[in-house]
């Protein structure tokens, strides 16, 4: 993220159970670490801080958003993605040093944020779902969050297969990305990253006015998209060239995301409707 400059926001992986959802979250979590690196949404919001300022410039993987407290989720979400915990007055009157950090989280949830919120009391604004998108974890096409079952019988199978997996093979994939990007030229490497940013952009960008915060939640994709694309140019992730992009798009193009986009806009009354493409 430092060499994007990018702010912190998150994704939340939406559905019923057992359709991959902790899954994917622990395959995400093995670029880091094993199962151990995996944090949960059951914390008070100083506390979250806390988490938040360890996991620095890394990936932050929040698992059951319903354990968080309903009636505060929407100030956590808005804390984590504005990267600074609350400024806090010491015992002699001065401020004491407040959390800051800089990164992506992955959450996973049954039911979506604003289900969560309206639970708890609290009315979702468009601003939170653009820090916090939900993405369905159905891939359309009977697998639930998966598309390929690659030989597995069944979707559970593949699902334990990679579970397994993630606790076998881990922690390799992030440090082999930071090293090989410091093996390189900076310039270059950022030059790279700003140019699949903007082809990304360019794709999944409605038509139309947008708000800031929607060109916020599109450049979170993009940058996703652009860094697994160099990630597979440097020979960290085995994909085929243009796999991260597709898959970024697909999330991007979901209805909890454009349901986002839309409800933002709605929002900002500087700003008119758009028509979000499919």
């Amino acid at each position: 993220m430092p060499f994007a400059s990018a702010e912190s926001g998150g994704f939340n992986f939406i559905g019923p159970s057992s359709t991959g959802k902790t899954t994917g979250a622990l395959v995400a979590t093995s670029v880091m670490s094993n199962k151990k690196y995996m944090q949960n949404w059951r914390a008070t919001s100083n506390g979250l801080e806390a988490i938040a300022a360890q996991y620095n410039h890394a990936l932050l993987p929040l698992d059951e958003i319903a354990q968080a407290d309903a009636k505060s989720i929407g100030e956590m979400v808005y804390m984590l993605a504005n990267s600074r915990g609350k400024m806090r007055m010491g015992k002699t009157g001065t401020l004491r040093n407040t959390y800051e950090w800089q990164n992506i989280f992955l959450s996973t949830g049954e039911k979506d944020l604003a289900t969560y919120m309206n639970e708890g009391g609290t009315k979702i604004k468009g601003g939170h779902m653009v820090r916090c998108l939900d993405i369905p974890s159905d891939a359309g096409v009977g697998f639930g969050l998966f598309e390929n079952l690659h030989g597995a019988p069944t979707a559970d199978a593949f699902s334990t297969s990679l579970q397994t997996a993630t606790q076998t093979y881990y922690g390799t994939a992030f440090p082999a990305f930071i090293a090989a990007l410091l093996d390189n030229e900076f310039g270059k490497i950022r030059e790279t990253l700003e140019l699949g940013i903007k082809k990304f952009q360019a794709k999944v960008t409605p038509t139309g006015a947008i708000s800031g915060e929607v060109s916020r939640a599109i450049h979170r994709f993009a940058l996703v998209a652009a860094a697994g694309e160099i990630a597979t140019a440097l020979l960290i992730t085995g994909w085929n060239k243009g796999e991260a992009f597709d898959a970024a798009k697909k999330c991007a193009d979901s209805e909890g995301c454009r349901s986002a986009f839309r409800t933002d806009v709605d929002h900002h009354s500087e700003v008119m409707p758009i028509s979000v493409p499919n």
